[in-house]
């Protein structure tokens, strides 16, 4: 048996990401009042962390249904229209996450890392994603990931605008 199959013939992360919906549906009523305070920071924490990772995993979908061309399948103009339609974006919202998740998949693999471990932030990934394109042309593939490098070390560190700023060349 396919190992990313199961036994009803899905895909087994999509069997997964069911379960946790339905899981995530029965526990969202929970009362919090009774939770001490450092406990809710470390919720708080596990929660961003959390949604960096599923930001990750959807961007890897709209990874491989771009490469597969889903969109023009599915009768759209390019996979971007699909997602402006399919999950009601904005239309530059949409251009801008097939970009970034063609980025992490070609160009950015310290960020896609980082980003699948909820290190990061998606926000982050999209700041250090334009920082990297916006290097000057000569700037080698050597100076890129080194920029990458540094880049991610600083957003487990720096919020988004802090960290844009660092990102640009002086």
């Amino acid at each position: 048996m396919d190992p990313t199959s199961t036994d009803t013939g899905r895909h087994g992360f999509s069997v997964l990401v069911e379960r946790i919906r339905a899981r995530l549906a029965e526990e969202s009523g929970a009362l919090l009042w009774s939770t001490p305070h450092e406990e809710l920071t470390d919720l708080l924490l596990s929660l961003e962390a959390l949604s960096a990772q599923l930001e990750a995993v959807k961007l890897q979908v709209i990874r491989e249904a771009d490469r597969q061309d889903l969109g023009r399948t599915a009768g759209a103009t390019c996979t971007a229209a699909l997602l402006s339609s399919l999950l009601r974006m904005r239309p530059e919202h949409a251009r801008a996450a097939v970009r970034l998740a063609n980025d992490l998949d070609t160009a950015l693999p310290l960020v896609q890392l980082a980003l699948n471990a909820g290190e990061i932030s998606a926000d982050h990934a999209r700041v250090i994603a334009k920082a990297i394109r916006d290097l000057p042309k000569e700037a080698g593939q050597e100076t890129r990931a080194e920029a990458e490098q540094v880049l991610v070390e600083h957003a487990r560190v720096f919020d988004p605008k802090d960290l844009a700023g660092l990102g640009k060349p002086s």
